[in-house]
């Protein structure tokens, strides 16, 4: 339902049935240790009981960047399920369950929790534009999550390219203007942008241009990080 990769450890919470608990367990922390380059300590899980804890755990996954000193945008940070939440991320086989723990939730909430005073909307064909090939495309990456060198011919990175391509056209670029960043020719760029996409997906990445700019707007109210206080000296006399 909720989760937040920081630097060295995760919160991830999750609905399961009991009996079902201890293999959830032991898949996650799988998949964490086959990508961490070193092994994660055992979980260590806290039930979920009322209504204002599950409330209490939004803003808490939300705000861990700030609360370990670290200088990720909770709003656009890669370990932040924020992007999730309102659309700007996807990623095949991953829904965020939040209303049905929470039927009364409203993003305003999770957006509070970033500093963000106003929704996020699709962002228009100029403001995509105005982004650039390189930018839109590095984007694009992190709304799929796939490598932003666009590398290899895995399925997420065919699909990621056949809807950058059709974005790229749909917001004014040239197939060549978008060719270099997705790593394929012009040619093979106009082929892409004429292939049908599925709508949701362009408009999740609209929806994460409109994101990367309302982040970086000057007008937004300042994050406050608190970094734990510095460990104090303490004097010892020295014997004569």
């Amino acid at each position: 339902m909720l989760f937040a990769l920081v630097d060295d450890h995760a919160h991830i919470v999750v609905m399961v049935e009991p009996q079902r608990l201890r293999r959830v367990q032991g898949a996650l922390s799988k998949v964490l240790n086959h990508r961490s380059a070193v092994p994660f300590a055992a979980p260590y899980v806290l039930p979920v009981t009322t209504r204002t804890h599950m409330v209490s755990l939004v803003g808490y996954c939300l705000t861990q960047f700030g609360h370990h000193g670290l200088p990720d945008d909770p709003a656009t940070a890669t370990g932040s399920c924020f992007p999730d939440l309102i659309g700007a991320r996807r990623i095949p086989g991953l829904t965020l369950r939040i209303a049905t723990a929470l039927p009364r939730f409203r993003l305003r909430e999770a957006y509070e929790a970033v500093g963000l005073a106003a929704a996020v909307m699709p962002a228009d064909d100029a403001a995509a534009r105005g982004l650039g090939p390189a930018r839109l495309v590095d984007l694009l990456a992190q709304t799929f999550a796939v490598d932003p060198g666009f590398a290899s011919n895995a399925t997420a990175v065919v699909k990621a390219r056949r809807v950058g391509a059709r974005l790229a056209i749909d917001v004014g670029m040239r197939p060549r203007d978008i060719s270099g960043p997705l790593g394929v020719t012009a040619i093979a760029a106009a082929r892409l942008a004429a292939r049908p996409v599925d709508l949701a997906d362009l408009r999740a990445v609209r929806m994460r241009v409109a994101l990367d700019i309302a982040a970086a707007n000057p007008s937004r109210a300042p994050l406050v990080v608190r970094e734990p206080a510095a460990t104090p000296y303490v004097l010892h006399a020295l014997p004569n």
